[in-house]
C-alpha cells in the first residue's frame, strides 16, 4: 500500500494490475534498502488494515480482487478449485477473541512491550502474539484459523452424529415402513420411532 500511495498510478494499475503491482512491490523493496523507514510505513499501513481503516481496506480489497482474477486463470488451466479464498485478512476481526482466550488462560505475558506466549517449558522461543504497536502476527492468525477449523470439525461431527443416530434408529427399527417425505419428519410409520 505504501508503494502504491508513493509511486502508484491508478490508471496503470487498472490497465495491467499484476504487472504494475509487481513493479511497485519490487520498487518498494529496492527503495527500502536505502530508506529503512519505508518498512515502518508498511507496518503502519498493515496495522491500519487490521484496524479496519477505510482507505487501507479499499486498497487491499482492490489489489486482492485483481490478483485473484489473474490467479484464477492459472487455477483454471490447472483444473484447480478452491472452497475458499480466505487469506490472512479474513482473520482480522477474529484475533481479539484469540488474544482474549490466551489472556483468560493466563498464557499471555508482556515481553519488551509485546505480548507473547512463553514456550520455555517446551524449550522453544516465545510465540509472539501482538507486537508493541498492537498489530498481530502470523501466529495469531494461525491460532484463529485453527480455532475456526476446530469449531467447524466439532460442528460437522455433531451434525454427522445426529444424522447417523437418526439413520441407525430408523435402520434398526423392527418395522420397515419409513415415512421420509421430509427429513425433519423422518420416522418409522409403524412404531413412530424417529
Amino acid at each position: 500500500m505504501v508503494a502504491y500511495k508513493k509511486w502508484g498510478d491508478e490508471e496503470a494499475v487498472r490497465a495491467h494490475p499484476i504487472a504494475e503491482l509487481l513493479k511497485l512491490y519490487v520498487h518498494f523493496h529496492e527503495e527500502a534498502k536505502t530508506q529503512p523507514e519505508l518498512e515502518d510505513e508498511g507496518r503502519a499501513w498493515f496495522k491500519k488494515l487490521e484496524d479496519g481503516n477505510e482507505e487501507a481496506t479499499e486498497l487491499w480489497t482492490w489489489f486482492r480482487e485483481e490478483s485473484l482474477k489473474e490467479f484464477q486463470k492459472v487455477y483454471d488451466l490447472l483444473g484447480v478449485e478452491f472452497e475458499s479464498f480466505n487469506g490472512e485478512a479474513f482473520y482480522n476481526d477474529k484475533m481479539d477473541r484469540i488474544v482474549a482466550m490466551l489472556e483468560e488462560k493466563n498464557l499471555l505475558v508482556e515481553s519488551e512491550g509485546a505480548m507473547v506466549v512463553s514456550l520455555e517449558d517446551e524449550n522453544l522461543p516465545p510465540c509472539l502474539i501482538k507486537k508493541k504497536d498492537g498489530a498481530t502476527l502470523y501466529a495469531t492468525r494461525d491460532l484463529a484459523a485453527a480455532s475456526i477449523a476446530m469449531r467447524r470439525t466439532i460442528s460437522s461431527k455433531r451434525t454427522t452424529s445426529s444424522a447417523a443416530s437418526r439413520h441407525f434408529t430408523l435402520s434398526n427399527c423392527s418395522q420397515s415402513s419409513v415415512n421420509s417425505a421430509t427429513t425433519s419428519s423422518m420416522a418409522c410409520t409403524t412404531c413412530r420411532s424417529a
